[in-house]
């Protein structure tokens, strides 16, 4: 089995914004690939995380009820913050 270190992403650009991506990416002391790749990793963690933590109210009803009960932290709920930490959140 072959292991890629990185993968090829080929995408047009208007020129205006290629040129506030570059004035960013400038200032932050990075290439333009570096700058894109960190700003489209950071939004997609976002998207991601909006994405797994969407509650009905039901749920919020129910964690608003836990966070008023003095008690320890279940497994699922130090399961649920692992996850979150890993998202990089």
């Amino acid at each position: 089995m072959t292991t890629v270190a990185s993968a090829h992403v080929n995408m047009r650009v208007a020129p205006s914004a290629l040129e506030i991506i570059d004035e960013a990416a400038t200032l932050q002391g990075v290439a333009r690939t570096a700058f894109v790749v960190d700003a489209a990793v950071s939004r997609a963690r976002t998207v991601l995380l909006e994405e797994r933590l969407r509650v009905t109210a039901t749920e919020v009803e129910q964690i608003k009820r836990l966070l008023t009960e003095d008690r320890e932290p279940t497994d699922a709920l130090r399961a649920a913050a692992e996850r979150i930490k890993e998202l990089g959140v």
